[in-house]
């Protein structure tokens, strides 16, 4: 799979994957466009919130489409900017019918996720997992 990428001017660029028709527009200098961390960071948690879904579909008394995630970004500005932190809140809606394994199995995927294993070591990740 490749992704190609197309400048626009104005720090604008279209991004689309080799097979898809789809295409992402991302902006470092406009809120109407998310910017390349942004995407990192919904990366991230679509990673998570699939991870999960797959590892329990099937498994454990819960529907999947009752999972959702939110991600808080921290940047640092100076001496470079880079993203230093980042904060996601898995929520499990319907969970009332979860056992202490259900639960450990869902941690366990969310952590396992190849997006989140691929962060660097100095970025301070914190994840916190609501059971409702």
């Amino acid at each position: 799979m490749g992704v190609n990428i197309r400048h626009n001017g104005e720090l604008f660029c279209d991004s689309f994957l080799d097979e898809s028709k789809y295409i992402v527009i991302t902006s470092v200098r406009t809120i109407e466009y998310p910017t390349p961390m942004d995407l990192m960071v919904m990366a991230l948690g679509s990673c998570m919130v699939s991870n999960i879904s797959n590892s329990v579909e099937g498994r454990v008394p819960l529907n999947t489409r009752n999972i959702s995630c939110y991600l808080e970004k921290k940047m640092q500005e100076k001496p470079a900017h880079k993203l230093v932190g980042i904060k996601a809140t898995v929520t499990v809606a319907g969970s009332n019918l979860l056992s202490e394994n259900d639960r450990k199995l869902i941690e366990a995927a969310a952590n396992s996720c190849p997006v989140k294993n691929s962060l660097r070591a100095d970025i301070d990740f914190k994840i916190q997992f609501k059971y409702v």
